[in-house]
């Protein structure tokens, strides 16, 4: 699990790089930062209700851990597309 911990800080450290270059460019209003807002407490509230649904199953911690890795992993990456589409700079090499 450390491992993919990991994992998602440093994709986590990428998409906040992503986001840093689109601010600087000056492509990022306020409607971007009220996204940013509403997706982080959507996120919070899925993994929120996939490990209380999870342990009231009889799913063990280390488990309910394991799946909310998984749908902050889901949104990082969500996330990181986003942003690698909507600005070319940030496109990896062809």
């Amino acid at each position: 699990m450390h491992s993919a911990l990991t994992l998602l800080g440093w994709e986590a450290q990428n998409v906040i790089a992503l986001r840093l270059m689109r601010l600087a460019a000056g492509r990022i209003g306020p409607t971007e930062a009220a996204l940013m807002i509403t997706k982080k407490i959507a996120a919070a509230t899925e993994a929120h209700a996939v490990a209380t649904t999870f342990v009231l199953e009889g799913g063990n911690g280390h488990t309910a851990a394991k799946k909310i890795i998984n749908v902050y992993k889901k949104r990082v990456r969500a996330n990181k597309r986003r942003h690698r589409q909507s600005w070319p700079l940030c496109a990896p090499p062809a």
